[in-house]
């Protein structure tokens, strides 16, 4: 589980850290390690939580005024609505327990409660988040490098589709997380346990550590280094061709492309935490002692979590810089100016035309293509 290792970090009736020698250390540096701790779990983790909720809403708005919507576009909104959701989580996780040692008020209770149930479903969240990420790069993976098979795996109806799937399996790939633990009293003190289930060599082997790393990061990030440079490739030929035709169309589509693959690039740095975390593990061993106070992890704890929210908070950001389409579109949706044309008709990509279906990316004037 991914918070076992800062059960002991807080205590209940202090703000300070523990620390295996913690009898060694000053005041100074106890409250060097105090200041860090909650710089990073509750003032930066609530900035990334407030500014991740409003930038993926406003995605969402920005999305969603596009009348006719492209399979990117559709699997981009359920991309900015799963973040919403790991935004909540993982921010109620990071800033919470810290934020109540800050108070005073005992915050053990409420970390086993994290552990027990808030984390697996976290987990749940950010795999579906991930999931979707590979889903909106396999689009624009389509509609790039394989135009020609845009209009039967590039359509809206296999979208959706794949996000029940990912949805529903990430849900039953998690569930037994929500049983591994029990609650037991030791000394008048309340612990979690593992049952003896997850005890066995199968689950806490072959589930815990080789499938769930398997699925949550090798597999995804295999997926979009692949896809990614695919997208690179087919960015470079289209660069010398785009400065000759000067078509806004054109410079759409490289807006796009180019945004997604700063979305993979930021995508893989944040999600590296969590497998550098289980090198770690082993390397430093007890981890939680590594990460408490003086010792040598401390200032890698929290950054686990941190990663996550910077992840699922930078999309937004990312559009905003990239495309300026969409900067364009937020500006008349926050200023609530109104175009010359309100509802812009959509250029429309012949090469990624069939049967119907149009391809569309942020395009300069505002409207998609």
């Amino acid at each position: 589980m991914e918070l076992h290792t800062e059960i002991n970090l807080w205590s209940e009736d202090t703000t300070q850290p523990y620390s295996p020698n913690s009898s060694s250390l000053s005041e100074e540096e106890i409250r060097r390690c105090r200041i860090y701790y909650c710089s990073v779990r509750v003032v930066l983790g609530g900035l990334l939580f407030v500014f991740g909720i409003i930038g993926n809403m406003l995605t969402i708005l920005v999305m969603r005024a596009v009348p006719r919507r492209s399979a990117t576009i559709r699997a981009l909104l359920f991309l900015a609505a799963a973040d919403i959701f790991v935004i909540v989580q993982y921010g109620v996780m990071a800033v919470s327990v810290p934020l109540l040692g800050l108070l005073k008020m005992p915050s053990r209770t409420a970390q086993l409660a994290l552990l027990r149930y808030a984390m697996p479903t976290g987990q749940i969240v950010n795999l579906i988040s991930v999931f979707i990420t590979v889903i909106v790069t396999w689009q624009r993976y389509i509609s790039v490098c394989l135009p020609h098979k845009t209009h039967y795996l590039g359509s809206s109806f296999m979208v959706n589709s794949q996000v029940l799937f990912i949805t529903v399996g990430s849900i039953l790939f998690h569930l037994p997380m929500y049983f591994q633990d029990e609650y037991i009293s030791i000394d008048g003190s309340a612990n979690l346990v593992k049952r003896a289930f997850a005890k066995r060599a199968s689950y806490s082997i072959f589930y815990s550590v080789v499938l769930v790393h398997l699925i949550r990061y090798f597999l995804p990030i295999t997926l979009l280094i692949y896809m990614a440079y695919g997208l690179l490739k087919e960015l470079g030929k289209s660069k010398p061709m785009i400065r000759i035709v000067d078509s806004s169309r054109q410079r759409a589509k490289l807006e796009l492309t180019v945004s997604l693959i700063v979305v993979v690039i930021v995508f893989i740095i944040c999600h590296s935490f969590a497998p550098s975390r289980q090198v770690l593990m082993l390397i430093y061993e007890p981890y939680s002692q590594a990460i408490q106070c003086g010792g040598t992890l401390f200032y890698f704890g929290p950054l686990d979590l941190i990663s996550i929210l910077i992840n699922s908070s930078s999309n937004f950001l990312i559009f905003v810089v990239c495309a300026k389409g969409f900067r364009k579109r937020l500006i008349i949706l926050c200023c609530k100016r109104k175009i010359a044309n309100p509802n812009p008709t959509l250029d429309v990509d012949p090469e990624n035309t069939h049967q119907g279906h149009k391809m569309e990316t942020f395009n300069g004037d505002g409207s998609m293509v």
